[in-house]
């Protein structure tokens, strides 16, 4: 019998309170997987919804950007 072996890819990873200039960035690898970086401290006040294939950022109750998965 044949072993198989799967390759796992995320599909995003993010991370935050990084206190960063930008109150987002985001950084697609050649692999396609994405890369979020979110400032969520009290200088930008930003943070990230997930709903489904969609990523929403928002920032002081607006929303500021939409990224969708495919």
């Amino acid at each position: 019998m044949g072993t198989a072996i799967r390759e796992v890819r995320s599909r995003f990873v993010f991370s935050d309170h990084l206190h960063i200039e930008k109150p987002y960035t985001v950084y697609k690898f050649d692999c396609g997987t994405l890369c979020i970086r979110i400032d969520s401290s009290q200088k930008h006040k930003t943070y990230l919804i997930v709903e489904g294939s969609k990523l929403a950022v928002w920032k002081d109750f607006s929303q500021t950007g939409l990224l969708v998965l495919i």
